[in-house]
C-alpha cells in the first residue's frame, strides 16, 4: 500500500474524504466587547463571523488562531484557552471542516478589514459597530456556545 504524500508549503490536501481543521477567534476587549468580521466571500458572504479560517500545513492550531486573527482584523492577539471543537460534518457547505474555537485577547492593533495578503478578494471589513467592536453579549453569537 503506498502513503499519500503531504501537500508541499502552500498546498492544501482536498482529499473530500478527509475534513479539515479550521479555527476561530473569540476576542474580547477589555469592556466585554466582541470582535466580528463580515464575510467577503462565499460562503456566508456578508454574513457577521468570528475571525477564523484554515489550518495551514504545519502549524498548530494556536499559530493558525492568531494569524487568522491578525490578517481578518489587524489585531494581534495572545491565544487563551480552548472554548470549544464543533464538528458537524453539515455546517460548512465546502464540506466537512471541524473548528477550534479559542479565546483571544487583543495585544495590539486596531480593528480593519484584511486581505490575508493574498488578494482583496478574500477581504473581509471590519464589524458595522463603532471601532469594529460590539457588545458581546448583544451580538449574533451566544455566549453559551459561540459556534452553534
Amino acid at each position: 500500500m503506498s502513503r499519500r504524500k503531504a501537500p508541499r508549503k502552500g498546498e492544501i490536501d482536498r482529499d473530500a474524504r478527509l475534513p479539515r481543521v479550521t479555527v476561530d477567534a473569540w476576542i474580547e476587549d477589555s469592556r466585554g466587547r466582541l470582535l466580528l468580521v463580515r464575510r467577503g466571500r462565499p460562503p456566508f458572504e456578508g454574513s457577521w463571523s468570528l475571525p477564523g479560517g484554515f489550518c495551514e500545513w504545519g502549524e498548530t492550531t494556536e499559530d493558525a488562531c492568531a494569524r487568522e486573527a491578525r490578517e481578518e482584523t489587524g489585531v494581534k492577539v495572545r491565544i487563551g484557552r480552548l472554548l470549544g471543537v464543533y464538528s458537524d460534518p453539515a455546517r460548512d457547505p465546502r464540506g466537512h471542516t471541524v473548528t477550534v474555537l479559542y479565546e483571544a485577547r487583543p495585544v495590539s492593533g486596531s480593528p480593519r478589514g484584511g486581505s490575508h495578503g493574498r488578494s482583496n478578494r478574500n477581504t473581509r471589513n471590519a464589524s458595522p459597530y463603532r471601532n469594529g467592536w460590539s457588545a458581546a453579549e448583544n451580538s449574533a453569537m451566544p455566549r453559551t456556545n459561540p459556534c452553534s
